[in-house]
């Protein structure tokens, strides 16, 4: 968990914590990496920068700040960085300034399993994810399960092999 993004299809990318990382894990090793600095949910598959270790991104930074979509979607960048889904969802408008959906995320970690499950304030199901380490520290996507339809989906990063 960090406060800046590894990779982004909104803002700036921040990479110089991912080599320091590589540096110590190895570039292949592949990470679980959350941050929150962009005030959005996005999902990214797997990722990796250069000299960087390899990722796949959770933006959670939706819980405690206005969600505002200054910051606007990059097509560009979709496919570069894997983004899967985010939510795009308008909440409310203040003083012209479009505000979407704050939330959480709940994670429960038994054994070598990890299940995610991400809500939105009014503690809507939005979706749920299954991570399984082995022996070695390697991690599997088991599961990715969209629950609500009104998320923004990239359907080419959803059907990429993770």
């Amino acid at each position: 968990m960090t406060h800046h993004q590894y990779c982004s299809a909104f803002e700036e990318e921040y990479s110089k914590p991912a080599e320091q990382l590589a540096s110590v894990i190895g570039e292949d090793r592949e990470v679980l990496w959350y941050w929150g600095h962009e005030h959005r949910l996005a999902v990214y598959g797997k990722f990796k920068r250069d000299k960087g270790i390899t990722a796949y991104g959770r933006c959670i930074g939706h819980g405690g700040m206005p969600v505002e979509f200054k910051a606007k979607l990059k097509p560009e960048k979709v496919k570069e960085c894997s983004l899967i889904l985010h939510d795009a969802r308008k909440n409310i408008e203040i003083k012209d300034v479009e505000i979407g959906y704050n939330g959480y995320v709940m994670m429960n970690i038994n054994g070598t399993e990890l299940k995610a499950e991400y809500y939105d304030i009014r503690d809507e199901l939005l979706l749920t994810e299954k991570w399984k380490a082995d022996g070695t520290g390697n991690i599997k996507l088991n599961s990715l399960d969209i629950i609500s339809k009104e998320l923004s989906v990239s359907k080419e990063n959803l059907n990429k092999p993770v």
